[in-house]
């Protein structure tokens, strides 16, 4: 029982992998390729698996079925005609998701040998309290909530948007080279005379934030440094506004106004002018050396090249380098909340806040 569990966790695993690669990288081929990868391994795993022969027989049936509707879908919804009037980002992403219909499978099949219900006797039907009713009525509007949010996130027009923004970002090679210009640097060393850095954490509004926040649960889900007071100077890693190419680029506080109720709250702590000239500097060498939005790098954890990053990773990074970090997290674990919500020893100073009507 413990390896078949095992099993299914790894191809869990693959399932989301191959997701991610298909959402960037797919083509006819990669689809085809994936659809058919998880098809064997799932009919391989089902001769390893506590069950009848007709159920087996049946599963690999239904395999084969999904794998033929799924191709089908995927050479006519996806990279043809178009099926149903669906979009083709809406139909790619759909086309993504069908991934995991053999595990869904799986698990309706096969459901019965591995879970157990239990019905409350009348008894305990009785003595259901009113705490657990109230207890149980708030978990159900908490879930109400998240799929009414869910509902507004992942809307036709935030998927298109981030599928259209997709095909500009890599996270295997710099793209964004030389973004920022003499003005700023000018500006940025202007500020020394100021003995603050600046953290503002963001709740734009935008669709890959609006995505981002169903899965942290979190507001606020960008992060950027400022190295003066009034925000002349904010700099992350973000997307480029459709201007530059996604990488370390400069922000005004305009960018951030997305929606109704965006907001931003900005921090500071003190800073040696010898350290906040490192950063600088620092920030001078990566706009020289090239950047790119490290997209991948926001499931997988990981970083291709040294100047890829998404935006908390950037901020952490130049934490560090000026030994300014006040908590101890992976570079790529670290998010955008993590700077207010660790700093159990008050390192930052609330500044102020900023709401967009």
């Amino acid at each position: 029982m413990y390896r078949i569990k095992q099993l299914r966790s790894l191809l869990n695993l693959l399932a989301a992998f191959l997701m991610v690669v298909l959402l960037f990288y797919g083509d006819t081929t990669l689809f085809a390729l994936a659809y058919i990868l998880i098809t064997l391994l799932m009919i391989g795993h089902t001769f390893r698996i506590e069950e009848e022969s007709k159920t087996r027989a049946i599963l690999v049936i239904l395999y084969i079925s999904v794998l033929a509707l799924k191709l089908a879908f995927s050479n006519v919804g996806i990279f043809g005609k178009g099926l149903f009037g669906i979009p083709k980002s809406a139909a790619k992403l759909i086309g993504v998701t069908l991934i995991y219909v053999p595990f869904l499978i799986d698990y309706l099949v096969t459901f019965k040998r591995y879970t157990q219900f239990f019905f409350p006797s009348m008894e305990e039907i009785a003595s259901f309290s009113f705490h657990q009713f109230r207890n149980n009525k708030e978990l159900i509007f908490s879930k109400m909530h998240v799929v009414s949010r869910a509902r507004k996130s992942i809307s036709r027009d935030n998927i298109d948007e981030i599928l259209r923004d997709i095909p500009r970002h890599s996270s295997r090679k710099y793209i964004n080279n030389g973004s920022l210009t003499e003005a700023y640097f000018n500006q940025a060393y202007e500020s020394l005379s100021d003995p603050h850095l600046y953290i503002i954490i963001s709740n734009t509004g935008s669709a890959a934030s609006e995505v981002i926040s169903l899965f942290t649960s979190k507001e606020y889900n960008h992060a950027s440094l400022s190295f003066d007071h009034d925000l002349k100077t904010i700099i992350s890693y973000n997307g480029g506004e459709n201007v530059y190419p996604p990488g370390l680029n400069a922000e005004m506080v305009e960018y951030f106004n997305k929606k109704n109720d965006a907001s931003i709250m900005v921090y500071k702590m003190r800073i040696a002018p010898e350290k906040k000239r490192l950063l600088i500097d620092e920030i001078k060498k990566i706009n020289a050396e090239g950047s790119a939005y490290n997209l991948l790098g926001l499931v997988f954890r990981y970083s291709h090249k040294p100047n890829i990053m998404f935006c908390s990773q950037f901020v952490y990074k130049m934490l560090k380098l000026a030994d300014l970090q006040y908590f101890d997290k992976k570079e790529t674990s670290v998010k955008p909340t993590d700077f207010v919500e660790l700093d159990y020893k008050r390192q930052l100073e609330f500044v102020y806040e900023i709401h967009f009507q």
